[in-house]
């Protein structure tokens, strides 16, 4: 199944990646582009459409839009805003990329649209707020990228440490996106078994705590070395928008709306969710130990005391 139209607002190297990614893996009829610099927005359609008629399965047409667009679109994806510098944290961001959201939703607001919204602006769990308060739309309707890129980092450095297949490796990330993400090492599961029954626990110690820095550090790495990332959430937003599109109701470590799981409510942030064709249809619990808990706790109250000063 395709998306009629979807949406993207940003055409920055994460807009323009995913849209690229989306286009390849055919998941839309008619894509638009919507950006405040006019020459790369032009210039992004341009390129992109030079790729259709070598696809395997062409799409109808890309070009450059209006928020008049979004009326009968299905899905939009935010990427607009400041990127992340060089050693800044995700929350440095906020004031500046909070005045843009801001906007985007009052456009979105006046366009009618009545579809599913995934945001994947930085710092997501805050903007994902903001993006839901000034527009109104049932929480389920307003999606963040959350920590899907945190976790598939994990199930990459856990396939290298362990030696088996990426696909072979399952593991939960939530909490904030980025430093405050919590890594829930008791659900982790190699070929189906959790990991503490595969090996003694001073081996799983020894390769986790590496395996943790390597995880929260990659993006630091990634942006000194290459000033930003962008292949990792093109893919990932991609894989929301099928689960979406397809109602596959796949288990996604996505930012959501919290009231009362998990023990917290008045915030966004990644716990696993069930999505659908209706956006988030679930929201699972998974059972903590004590550290995790009390880790979990502490990236919400960070949250929070943000949400606050909002």
């Amino acid at each position: 199944m395709k998306a009629n139209k979807i949406i993207l607002i940003g055409c920055g190297m994460v807009g323009a990646t995913f849209i690229y990614a989306a286009m390849i893996q055919n998941l839309a009829h008619n894509y638009v582009l919507i950006d405040i610099n006019n020459d790369l927005v032009t210039g992004t359609v341009l390129d992109l459409e030079d790729i259709n008629a070598n696809l395997p399965k062409p799409f109808q047409q890309v070009k450059k839009g209006t928020y008049d667009d979004c009326k009968n679109a299905d899905i939009i994806v935010i990427t607009a805003g400041r990127h992340q510098l060089p050693g800044e944290s995700r929350l440095a961001l906020l004031k500046d990329n909070s005045l843009i959201m801001k906007d985007i939703a009052q456009n979105i607001k006046k366009s009618g649209f009545k579809g599913i919204i995934i945001v994947a602006s930085n710092p997501v769990d805050l903007l994902t707020l903001i993006i839901q308060k000034e527009l109104g739309f049932d929480y389920a309707r307003i999606i963040g990228s959350g920590t899907l890129l945190d976790n598939a980092r994990m199930q990459v450095s856990l396939s290298k440490a362990f030696q088996v297949k990426v696909s072979d490796v399952k593991s939960y990330i939530i909490g904030s996106h980025g430093d405050r993400a919590v890594i829930v090492d008791s659900h982790i599961m190699i070929k189906k078994t959790k990991l503490i029954k595969l090996f003694n626990e001073q081996d799983i110690c020894h390769k986790l705590k590496s395996i943790h820095e390597a995880v929260i550090n990659k993006a630091d790495l990634i942006i000194n070395k290459k000033q930003a990332t962008f292949y990792g959430i093109a893919i990932a937003l991609c894989k929301i928008i099928k689960s979406i599109i397809n109602d596959e109701k796949q288990e996604l470590t996505v930012s959501v709306y919290l009231n009362n799981e998990y023990g917290q409510t008045g915030l966004y942030t990644s716990v696993p969710a069930i999505i659908g064709k209706n956006g988030i249809e679930k929201i699972n619990i998974l059972a903590l130990n004590q550290i995790e808990q009390a880790k979990f706790q502490v990236s919400c109250n960070a949250l929070l005391k943000i949400i606050k000063s909002l």
